[in-house]
């Protein structure tokens, strides 16, 4: 709400039970649930039983082993890529000649495309276009 003086006057507005008051003065209710962290929350609807939040600030764990370490997870990783290209679909021959074929093709009509309008450009202007003089 703006006034005639340009300044905003605050709603007064019901304030709720130990508002405004530091967390020593305010009484408190061992009922009220509480988070990991100490804080007073709601209690979770129904039985929800969904993990805690992951805090924003998460550290990221640094590889704390040496060379042994390395090489099993490197192992690992060879693993399971062997395990993904078992999984890939791989093209029979025929598919494999046929667009190998589409690609040639598609590179001689481009070429064969430039080709021409280099000519036809060197003809108009007398220069060829490709040494940019």
């Amino acid at each position: 709400m703006a006034t005639s003086g340009g300044t905003t006057a605050r709603k007064k507005s019901a304030r709720r039970p130990g508002a405004g008051t530091s967390k020593a003065e305010r009484p408190q209710d061992a009922s009220a649930p509480r988070d990991e962290a100490g804080r007073e929350g709601k209690a979770p609807a129904g039985g929800d039983k969904r993990p805690p939040r992951k805090s924003a600030h998460t550290t990221v764990a640094t590889p704390a082993g040496g060379f042994k370490e390395r090489l099993g997870q490197f192992l690992r990783f060879l693993k399971s890529v062997r395990t993904e290209m078992k999984r890939v679909t791989w093209p029979s021959a025929k598919e494999v000649r046929a667009a190998t074929i589409v690609v040639m093709v598609t590179l001689l009509v481009v070429s064969s495309y430039m080709g021409i309008v280099d000519w036809l450009l060197t003809l108009l202007f007398g220069t060829p276009v490709a040494t940019g003089y």
